[in-house]
């Protein structure tokens, strides 16, 4: 898929779906084509973040921690035991 966008200095152009949100971050668009209108990055709406690898590196983070913490306390009780 192309999207349609125009550059911060008027020049219009074309980009994959990737590099849109490359663009949006370094504030190099001034605005894209949806299939519902032109958006303007000053004005929005912006889609959010839908990356799900987010989430992953947290919740592996939460397990590591609980287990630590369980191992912890298995090795404190055979010490005291």
């Amino acid at each position: 898929m192309i999207i349609r966008v125009i550059y911060q200095d008027g020049q219009v152009g074309t980009v994959k779906p990737a590099e849109l949100d490359d663009l949006i971050s370094r504030c190099r668009i001034h605005s894209f084509r949806r299939s519902s209108g032109w958006v303007d990055i000053s004005k929005g709406p912006l889609r959010e973040n839908r990356s799900s690898t987010n989430a992953v590196p947290e919740r592996r983070a939460e397990f590591a921690h609980r287990r630590a913490t369980e191992d912890d306390t298995g090795a404190n009780a055979a010490a005291d035991g």
